[in-house]
């Protein structure tokens, strides 16, 4: 009977013991954290969040941040490292259009869609919500909704008028301001096409944006 009972006390101890091995003394890492601090490769974190089946990945030349957006989007020429321009194909086909007369064409094409991406450093002891207040003090009023970006609290601010649809959000990340516009002209012809293209690139980037740095 003892000997049964040390038989039992020892297989206690032994599986006690293979299961403090297995567990890790500290939780782990998400997969994004592990590729950035093991290989230190962009490209992998890049990768591992801000690609998509069907949508094109896009790392800002500073190397600051990434995202997916739908296919059919071009870099403005204009664009810089803190002010970045993303444009729809339909831009384009729409100057063409006008050059060459083309009237029909051009007012029933899908109105262009426009992502302007900008960051500036942070003055003084400003907060999120002043910047914001600031940058949208011009504008008609709108209301400020809580939001995200990356893994930044954030502020989005929606305004719809007789000639435009924009979402713009606004977010910290470090020492900087980020200021992200999705803005679409909208015409009497093509409401419902141009409003459903710019949330699609909203929805998409806001879901997907990831500060690499």
């Amino acid at each position: 009977m003892l000997f049964s009972q040390r038989k039992v006390l020892y297989l206690f101890i032994f599986t006690s013991l293979l299961l403090s091995a297995c567990i890790p003394a500290t939780p782990p890492s998400s997969p994004l954290e592990s590729v950035a601090n093991n290989s230190g490769n962009v490209d992998a974190v890049v990768r591992a969040k801000c690609r998509r089946a069907g949508y094109e990945a896009f790392l800002a030349e500073n190397g600051e941040y990434c995202f997916a957006h739908p296919l059919g989007y071009y870099q403005d020429v204009a664009s810089k490292s803190d002010a970045v321009m993303l444009r729809s194909n339909d831009d384009l086909f729409s100057l063409v259009s006008a050059s060459e007369g083309l009237d029909g064409v051009f007012l029933n094409s899908p109105e262009p869609v426009v992502l302007q991406i900008h960051y500036e450093p942070i003055k003084g002891e400003d907060t999120l919500l002043a910047f914001a207040s600031r940058d949208q003090q011009n504008q008609p009023p709108h209301d400020f909704i809580p939001w995200f970006l990356g893994h930044e609290d954030a502020w989005l601010v929606k305004a719809i008028d007789n000639s435009s649809i924009s979402y713009i959000t606004y977010a910290q990340h470090g020492n900087y301001y980020y200021t992200l516009s999705f803005n679409s002209l909208v015409s009497l012809s093509d409401t419902s096409a141009s409003a459903t293209k710019l949330e699609k690139l909203f929805f998409t980037v806001s879901g997907t944006f990831t500060f690499l740095k």
